[in-house]
């Protein structure tokens, strides 16, 4: 499980500390630092006791990250300030000594993926022992925590902090890189006698797309992952090796510590690049002697952090934590529910849209009928929407006139009683697309590297000027994402995968290779923020404009994961071949023959059934790819089918994966009465690796699914509380007695004293 307990975090406030920008406090000395605020002990049972200490330093680290906050949010005072970040240290530390007991005592009977908590071989006779050989010298103490993990946990931690300060020596390293562009290169000194590049300003350059954030399971990463083949120190240091694609001695776990592999990542690279890697390294140890820190002592916590993880999740282990939770389970579950009819009962109901959009489980709908999308636009020019805007006016007569010029500035296709109108005098006729760059570094901003495009001489991989003819973008967005979810299914198939296995996969493919598109050329930002749309059923009334409207809910009957309608009318077609000259490699897809066609669709909405109309143009590709689309007064939309709401009538996810349309239950009320739906799953597909390591994204190896249902969501989150508050419990019991923590009132005045000169109080 994973566990949020706030109180309980000691890595996260220190390491976050590491180059902190503004402080409360001016940066102390190394023996001021280490000045002992409070001695912290805890009598164990075999006679002896835990000990540990609280420094100045460590208190008036937490007063720079809280101190700020807490005067200018609640007006605390300096004393108070002071008081909460001491005593956040100190019962963390209590804790700690606790956790280490409780472990020790249950080292036998506890254990986490099979494995012992704590090893055999704990190298001590009794905790006693193993305090003063913790206390003896500091030198001592990464020895001393490792007894209380496994050798795979011991990995994790250094992973961890490994990754920590990688991240810091990268940002050092961008900074003098920016710092030597400013100059030139030159350190200082421009250059002359080189003709100077004409400068490109950003004003005539297009703004970089939105993108949609890839990064939603970066928590999952911090979270320890076992690793089976991590058996012994010289596995860790293998495991690094491989990591970092370096040379490493395995005599000593310490060659996996970030400092003493570092420098032969700088020996793999040119002497320009390794002299600016090396002037950061050199910073970075700088930032850490000025907080008078070292490695270990970023691994010592993290070795605590996870020391306290496995504590507080194995607290849940217990029968009364697990009777507990049993017991409440219904109760809550009923609340939930009742509570969730109440709030989404109205049809339209903005406040399930809003869940849907967030990505929240809303356990009711107003409607089993309601449908998620995902959704593309491509748009159109400033100048098509002036053409089409003043045109309609010079022919205001003709009811019809806005949609028809909207079709033919859209798909660049005239009706022939209009030829005579000239309309690409006005505009260009057909949208053109301009396609993001995968590649693009939004922090660094270049945006003249934004977009990708193989017609600008010198640029085969940028440009700034839309050029792509929709009907290629929308013939390569088909081809690719038929590939991607048939390559996906395929596999299901042949490893003989349940239904709902299948239908998960398949939704989870579309999704994914409908965002990457989404990534490349979609112009609508709601799309960038949001997981997905929530549309209406028939009938009913709708927020969105009507061409979308029509399509979206045409789509419902084709299935989860659909682009196309399920049928069009083939008798109003037009057959062509698409020619991209450029090189950009997504579009590649995009070349040969497609058939566009196009058919009048209906839908109805409102109290009076008023009707919405809309020409829905489906593309073939010469693959059988299909796509359908809609042009509105925004351009082209592209619409997917993302999900289906559950029905409390048809039974579980497994009874639905084929929705019947022929179903019309009267009572469309929808909401879950047991705990076997769904609640939430994750695919995760492994690819086959080229020479260098790369994923081959066109051969899966494996596809793992995982989910989870709303009782085991429940249940995981009611043991997670419980286990928090025994913890917490725990925490102030131990703080509660005044003989458990010795404070050094001479030194805790300094900090009090210090604050309040640093904020004038």
């Amino acid at each position: 499980m994973k566990k949020k307990i706030v109180a309980l975090v000691l890595l996260l406030a220190l390491v976050s500390t590491f180059f902190v920008g503004c402080s409360l406090f001016e940066t102390d000395a190394n023996r001021d630092y280490h000045q002992v605020v409070a001695n912290v002990s805890y009598d164990i049972k075999d006679n002896g006791s835990l000990t540990s200490v609280v420094y100045k330093g460590e208190v008036k680290t937490q007063v720079n990250i809280y101190g700020s906050y807490f005067m200018q949010s609640y007006g605390w005072s300096a004393d108070e300030v002071v008081e909460y970040c001491f005593n956040n240290v100190a019962r963390q530390k209590l804790l700690l000594l606790y956790a280490q007991e409780y472990l020790y005592l249950n080292r036998n009977e506890l254990t986490s993926y099979g494995i012992k908590l704590i090893p055999d071989g704990f190298g001590f006779d009794s905790l006693g022992e193993w305090n003063d050989f913790k206390n003896k010298d500091v030198k001592n103490q990464v020895e001393a925590y490792s007894k209380f993990l496994t050798v795979d946990e011991l990995r994790h931690c250094i992973e961890a902090v490994n990754k920590q300060f990688d991240e810091s020596w990268q940002d050092l390293i961008e900074e003098r890189e920016k710092e030597l562009a400013k100059n030139d290169g030159s350190d200082g000194e421009t250059s002359s006698g080189d003709e100077e590049e004409p400068e490109i300003k950003d004003s005539d350059l297009l703004t970089a797309r939105g993108q949609k954030d890839r990064t939603a399971d970066d928590d999952e990463d911090e979270d320890y992952q076992l690793n089976e083949s991590i058996k012994t120190h010289s596995d860790i240091v293998k495991y690094f090796a491989d990591m970092y694609e370096v040379e490493l001695d395995d005599s000593s776990i310490s060659n996996a510590y970030f400092f003493n592999y570092v420098n032969s990542l700088i020996r793999k690279e040119n002497n320009d690049k390794a002299k600016i890697m090396r002037t950061a390294l050199s910073g970075l140890r700088e930032n850490l002697e000025d907080q008078y820190m070292d490695y270990e002592y970023f691994l010592v916590q993290q070795m605590q952090n996870q020391i306290m993880d496995k504590y507080t999740d194995h607290v849940g282990t217990l029968d009364k934590v697990i009777a507990e939770v049993n017991k409440d389970y219904d109760a809550r579950y009923k609340d939930l529910v009742a509570s969730a009819i109440t709030t989404y009962n109205d049809k339209d109901n903005s406040a399930y849209n809003t869940a849907v959009g967030n990505q929240t489980f809303a356990y009711a709908a107003p409607s089993k009928d309601y449908l998620q999308v995902k959704s593309i636009l491509l748009s159109f020019t400033d100048a098509q929407k002036n053409a089409i805007t003043k045109l309609a006016e010079l022919n205001s007569a003709n009811e019809d006139i806005t949609k028809i010029l909207r079709n033919a500035y859209a798909t660049g296709v005239v009706p022939k009683e209009y030829e005579d109108m000239a309309l690409d005098v006005f505009a260009d006729l057909g949208i053109k697309v301009n396609v993001s760059n995968p590649n693009y570094d939004a922090e660094d901003d270049k945006l003249v590297d934004a977009y990708t495009d193989a017609s600008i001489e010198g640029k085969e991989d940028v440009y700034a000027n839309p050029s792509v003819d929709y009907l290629t973008v929308l013939s390569a967005m088909a081809n690719d994402i038929k590939a991607k979810v048939d390559r996906a299914l395929d596999w299901a198939n042949s490893n003989s995968m349940s239904d709902v296995e299948k239908y998960l996969v398949k939704q989870y493919a579309s999704k994914e290779a409908f965002n990457d598109w989404i990534n490349l050329v979609n112009d609508d930002d709601g799309m960038v923020s949001s997981d997905v749309y929530s549309v209406t059923p028939e009938g009913e009334s709708t927020s969105y404009v009507e061409e979308y409207t029509v399509l979206a809910r045409k789509l419902a009957s084709a299935g989860v994961g659909a682009m196309a309608i399920k049928d069009y009318d083939k008798n109003d077609s037009t057959v062509g071949n698409i020619d991209y000259t450029g090189t950009t490699e997504i579009l590649k897809g995009g070349n040969g023959a497609y058939t566009l066609y196009k058919q009048n669709m209906t839908t109805s909405v409102g109290e009076f059934k008023d009707e919405l109309s809309a020409d829905v143009y489906t593309l073939v590709t010469a693959s059988g790819a299909e796509i359908s689309f809609i042009v509105n007064e925004f351009g082209i939309h592209i619409v997917m089918l993302a999900g289906l709401p559950v029905d409390e009538n048809l039974g579980d996810l497994s009874q639905q994966i084929k929705p019947d349309p022929t179903d019309e239950t009267k009572d469309k009320t929808f909401y879950v009465k047991n705990g076997n739906y769904l609640y939430e799953y994750s695919v995760k597909v492994e690819y086959a690796k080229d020479e260098e390591d790369n994923d081959i994204k066109t051969q899966i190896e494996k596809i793992t699914v995982e989910s989870k249902t709303i009782e085991e969501y429940l249940k995981d989150t009611l043991n997670e509380e419980l286990s928090s508050n025994i913890t917490r419990l725990q925490q102030l019991k131990l703080f509660g007695d005044n003989t458990y923590i010795s404070k050094v009132d001479k030194v805790y005045s300094q900090i009090v004293k210090e604050l309040k000169e640093a904020v004038g109080e």
